[in-house]
């Protein structure tokens, strides 16, 4: 594996994820080149000028750390997951160096014990216990290392660090390499409304038609999507973040996207991991002329 790349930052202070003032409501960010932060030990209130702006903020307390990893913000979303926090956590299990790892995230406190975050972080050999979210304490770092982003989401650029991920991964569960299923993934059962097709039952019916097998992907546990979609010598459906279940196929799959959307994240991990894509365009309410130009697409 090539060497990981990590961008050193001097003294920087990280504000918590979600911080409220009287005037303001804003998510945390990293901030550096300060002579005052590394005097910035335990203070009730930290203040930082930037910009000719006065930020200040009132966090529970103030943690240091000499040496940490920074992944950006944690992102839950299962798609942007695995092409924007799995490749970082990647490259910092990659780098055999067991310093803390730092992250913001969204909305609500993300949950490490369960489900595919669980699966992926002991595939990498990550413990739970390494990672911090900057929550409601303000955290400093004398050295903060920054891991650069793994995949550059528009045009798909193929990057090592996303790479080696989804390949522990592959290697931690197991693979099965005889590329002989052909798998439809359905939204229909999903419990997410949005972007649902109305109609899909009759683009199922075409596929299945083609010797595809009809499957929602939500309902297996997520070693059994890995395993799945390694088996695989084609995989179709509607956009959507199934499909994003490519960054563990084996190179030379074909994918046919169904899309509603601009789907530029499943082409990206598409082109990483060498599949081959076809793409349908669609509209979310399915009629007769839909149905007969994806029978002919299909040929």
């Amino acid at each position: 594996m090539e060497p990981i790349n990590f961008s050193e930052v001097k003294y920087a202070l990280l504000t918590p994820s979600k911080v409220c003032s009287q005037k303001m409501t804003y998510c945390g960010g990293v901030y550096s080149n300060n002579s005052l932060i590394r005097d910035l030990l335990r203070p009730s209130i930290l203040a930082y000028k930037s910009n000719n702006s006065d930020f200040y903020f009132c966090p529970k307390s103030t943690e240091s750390h000499r040496s940490a990893y920074y992944g950006g913000y944690w992102i839950d979303h299962f798609g942007h997951f695995l092409l924007e926090t799995l490749p970082l956590l990647g490259s910092m299990a990659a780098s055999n160096t067991r310093l803390p790892i730092l992250f913001h995230y969204w909305n609500s406190l993300p949950n490490l014990d369960s489900g595919y975050v669980a699966d992926c972080l002991k595939a990498l050999g990550i413990d739970k216990s390494r990672i911090y979210f900057v929550h409601e304490n303000a955290v400093i770092a004398e050295s903060l290392h920054i891991c650069i982003p793994a995949i550059k989401l528009i045009g798909g650029v193929s990057d090592h660090r996303a790479i080696y991920s989804f390949h522990q991964i592959r290697k931690h569960f197991g693979v099965n390499k005889g590329l002989s299923r052909k798998v439809y993934f359905t939204r229909r059962k999903t419990p997410n409304t949005c972007r649902k097709v109305i109609g899909e039952r009759d683009i199922e019916s075409i596929f299945v038609a083609k010797g595809y097998e009809i499957v929602a992907p939500e309902r297996l546990d997520f070693k059994d999507q890995v395993r799945l979609v390694s088996s695989c010598a084609e995989i179709a459906g509607v956009d959507g973040s199934a499909l994003h279940l490519a960054a563990f196929a084996n190179p030379l799959t074909k994918m046919r996207v169904l899309a509603t959307r601009d789907c530029r994240l499943i082409l990206a991990v598409n082109k990483t991991m060498g599949l081959r894509t076809s793409i349908v365009e669609i509209p979310l309410n399915i009629d007769d002329s839909v149905i007969r130009a994806i029978s002919t697409r299909l040929g």
